[in-house]
């Protein structure tokens, strides 16, 4: 877990709040409250984690987008189940996914009332992005 101390200028987070960058496989996971942001293990399954590739060895176009379909799908399934899991051990008061557009309906779609009602789903690519880079974009939002 690697800490990080938000500096002023940034926003302070009063609420004990999970922060989650998101691709199509992953997420970064954050608990961000008050000053403080922790940077926790990435959220990832290995069910996703393999070549799209036919017998030959080449792509077969035709299944590569069928199997990204389904890696986002197994994907989100396990993402919502470790997310009810932790935020059941950690009582998050509020919870930001800044997740591709692409993702966003199908995300919302599997949580549970109670999760979604302290969710803020926000459309975006910053899985690569800088923690601070990622709180720049919730407060811009």
């Amino acid at each position: 877990m690697k800490n990080i101390n938000i500096p002023s200028g940034h926003p302070s987070f009063e609420l004990k709040t999970l922060v989650v960058a998101l691709n199509q496989n992953s997420g970064r996971p954050f608990i961000v409250f008050e000053r403080n942001m922790n940077e926790l293990d990435i959220i990832e399954t290995h069910e996703t984690n393999f070549h799209n590739s036919d017998r030959e060895g080449g792509v077969n176009r035709g299944s590569e987008q069928h199997n990204k379909e389904h890696n986002e799908k197994v994907f989100l399934n396990y993402f919502v189940q470790h997310v009810r899991d932790f935020d059941a051990k950690e009582k998050f008061d509020r919870i930001i996914l800044i997740a591709p557009q692409e993702m966003k309906n199908d995300l919302h779609e599997k949580l549970e009332k109670h999760i979604a009602d302290k969710t803020e789903i926000i459309p975006g690519n910053f899985y690569k992005s800088e923690p601070l880079e990622i709180l720049e974009k919730i407060r811009k939002s």
